[in-house]
């Protein structure tokens, strides 16, 4: 919703990089749209903190409370805390993601050069040349150029 509203706590969360707590949204008047739809929705306060890793901002983690001033100075607190176990946790499933495709990557390159070499009878390292050029004068991207080599294998 505050994306769609383009206001919003979350996002000022993002923007100024710090913790927002609203007691009360009744008395709220910075972002007058997304506090109607909240309170609507039976809102009556909010806590959101900026999920953060050293390589920046991860993501906000928003909590939502059904009557005001529910989110005490240890409510805060506990919510840091989760904030910051959440930001590594996400942090580490998006490296481990990365890693995978990486992985993955290598391995359809593998294929490819494999396929370049059979094909036309050159070392690995020409075949990788072959690739590589392919990927730049195509503009597209090296494991891409691979995975169309592996496609094709078989093909007339």
């Amino acid at each position: 919703m505050q994306n769609d509203l383009s206001e919003g706590p979350t996002l000022d969360v993002l923007i100024e990089q710090r913790t927002v707590v609203i007691p009360d949204l009744s008395a709220e008047t910075r972002w007058p749209r997304f506090v109607a739809a909240a309170t609507t929705r039976g809102v009556q306060c909010m806590a959101a903190f900026r999920l953060f890793v050293t390589q920046g901002n991860v993501g906000v983690l928003t909590l939502y409370g059904p009557r005001p001033h529910l989110f005490d100075d240890d409510a805060v607190l506990h919510g840091e805390i989760l904030a910051q176990h959440a930001a590594v946790a996400l942090a580490g499933a998006h490296a481990q993601e990365q890693l995978h495709r990486a992985i993955a990557s290598r391995d359809v390159i593998g294929q490819a050069k494999g396929i370049i070499m059979e094909r036309f009878g050159v070392t690995a390292v020409r075949a990788f040349e072959m690739l590589t050029q392919l990927s730049q004068e195509r503009n597209v991207k090296l494991v891409n150029v691979a995975q169309q080599v592996v496609d094709t294998t078989g093909a007339a």
